[in-house]
């Protein structure tokens, strides 16, 4: 991915999302942050429903 931002991020989470690959969208949020980029509103959305979806709720608590 060329010039990120968190934009794009929360386009790659949500993709992974909806493709129903709800363990790749964990770590990609985690690898986010860990590259210094903060989620905003739309993107812990995102997550929470990916966490939901996969039954796994508690992880992000």
């Amino acid at each position: 991915m060329g010039d990120r931002n968190v934009v794009s991020w929360t386009s790659l989470l949500a993709g992974y999302s909806w493709n129903g690959l709800y363990d790749c969208v964990w770590e990609l949020f985690c690898q986010m942050q860990f590259e210094g980029f903060l989620p905003n509103k739309y993107t812990v959305s995102t997550v929470i429903a990916a966490l939901v979806n996969e039954g796994v709720v508690d992880l992000g608590l």
